[in-house]
């Protein structure tokens, strides 16, 4: 599973460094910036459609839609070997929205598939195969000729086929994938099997994951605890139900899309996909001076790599609010400092802080929000979910570049502002879910819950919502109209 997130960075950030290039051999000029920004946000656009159809295709079985994942990456593969423009556009389209069905697959199939006591464990290093993947895309790039600035001789570089190695690493990587899929993952998830009515396939499996020693028994205590700690209902329901008409589920959904916002406009994905613009400026400004685009982005890559895995640690150890309210806040702060640094002219300081946001981004909020989205979020609106995620990361692609040849100091400190307001967000509005169930996990938002709307008068809280996380309000009202029916029926 963690493979197909390795693939899916990898997709997005093999073309990182091949800017120049592409410009070159097909003489792209003035255009470039623009024709640029137009991949960027053509991938974007994919990973939506994909992201809108994930709860879609889930419904086919997890396993199954993990194919249809790798078959749109086979595509992309294959269409990014033509250099040309148009060829360009569809290979980060199609595969685009291979990397939008990825993120709703691949993170709900862990979250059913996993034991409950390692998703802590699991889903950050899902997080860190895909940052693992950032990072090999990154580093591919040293097979190109060494870097040159644009005022000079770009002949090696404009002659060169060593991208076909860039590109062909995703070969290997998918089909790494695709094996390990058809001999050693070979069943859907206990849950699915269950929702399905099968629970024969279900012990099998459960058999498969769990430690039962070959004992039914204790296999179908766990068939019964996940099928008691589930629910049902957050599969089938649809989207519109999720977002708007069902209450049971419009807030998790609503907190979520609030949480994934805040996470995308932190700014890290702008910092990571334009890392070589920045750090070319940087370069030009120091005269030419300290670390070229190229090795920046071996830098970031690499920071961003070492906050992934400290991120398995971090969101193990600490409650997801915890998480989110520490990273936010810090990632502000940093933003604030790289304006500084940006204004004064503080070239090293600049890419030192510019860093630090990646590092603190990938340790807390990056594999943070989409644990907490998974966990509480039901099927189709953990769909939506990754549609907003990938809506603003259009915006960024969009933006993001201009804003920093026009007004760089500016750009940081908006991006400060809305992490602080993300921090706000957080505190008054994101539950708790560490150490929590399944089931309860997605009941913490429900009407009359802790975090969950007030009931009105004579309102009664939805029968699948738990004691343990109702609010006082709520448990005041239900003993209040415990007692009064007791008195009208006692003589």
């Amino acid at each position: 599973m963690c493979m197909f997130q390795l693939c899916s960075s990898y997709f997005s950030a093999e073309t990182t460094q091949l800017k120049q290039m592409y410009s070159l051999k097909l003489d792209w000029g003035e255009n470039a910036t623009n024709i640029w920004s137009n991949v960027a946000t053509l991938k974007y656009v994919g990973c939506v459609i994909g992201s809108f159809s994930g709860g879609l295709i889930l419904n086919f079985g997890r396993r199954n839609a993990l194919f249809i994942v790798g078959s749109f990456f086979l595509v992309a593969s294959c269409l990014s070997l033509d250099i040309n423009t148009v060829a360009l556009y569809f290979t980060r389209l199609i595969g685009g929205i291979g990397v939008g069905l990825n993120s709703v697959v691949v993170n709900r199939f862990i979250e059913e598939f996993v034991p409950l006591a390692m998703y802590s464990t699991a889903s950050p290093f899902n997080i860190f195969m895909g940052q693992l993947g950032t990072f090999i895309a990154q580093m591919s790039a040293i097979v190109l000729p060494p870097y040159t600035p644009p005022d000079e001789d770009q002949s090696a570089l404009e002659a060169t086929k060593m991208y076909y190695y860039i590109f062909g690493l995703l070969f290997v990587f998918l089909a790494i994938g695709l094996v390990g899929l058809l001999f050693f993952v070979r069943t859907d998830t206990p849950k699915f099997y269950l929702l399905k009515g099968d629970e024969d396939k279900a012990v099998k499996v459960i058999h498969t994951i769990y430690d039962t020693e070959g004992s039914q028994i204790q296999a179908n205590k766990i068939m019964r605890f996940i099928q008691k700690s589930s629910n049902p209902n957050t599969v089938r329901t649809p989207m519109l139900d999720a977002l708007w008409r069902d209450d049971r589920y419009r807030r998790a959904t609503l907190v979520n899309l609030g949480v994934i916002s805040f996470k995308v406009l932190t700014g890290y994905a702008g910092l990571m996909a334009f890392s070589t613009t920045i750090f070319g400026e940087a370069y030009e400004a120091a005269g030419e001076k300290g670390l070229n685009p190229r090795q920046g982005t071996y830098l970031t890559g690499l920071v961003n790599l070492i906050g992934a895995m400290l991120g398995i640690v971090v969101v193990r150890k600490f409650g997801r609010k915890t998480v989110l309210l520490a990273g936010h806040f810090t990632i502000g702060v940093l933003h604030l400092g790289v304006a500084w640094a940006t204004a004064v002219g503080a070239v090293n300081t600049q890419i030192s802080l510019v860093c630090l946001v990646i590092g603190v981004y990938m340790m807390t909020t990056g594999p943070c929000a989409i644990a907490y989205a998974a966990e509480t979020c039901c099927d189709t609106a953990l769909s939506l979910v990754f549609v907003v995620y990938y809506f603003w990361d259009i915006v960024i692609s969009f933006t993001m570049e201009k804003l920093m040849e026009k007004a760089p100091t500016a750009t940081f400190l908006v991006y400060a502002g809305i992490t602080f307001l993300g921090v706000i967000f957080i505190w008054f509005f994101v539950g708790e879910t560490k150490g929590l169930t399944e089931k309860e996990k997605k009941e913490i938002f429900m009407p009359g819950a802790t975090w969950g709307r007030e009931l009105c008068a004579g309102e009664q809280a939805p029968a699948e919502l738990g004691n343990e996380h109702k609010s006082r309000r709520t448990l005041r009202s239900e003993m209040m109209s415990t007692r009064l029916g007791q008195d009208a029926s006692s003589p």
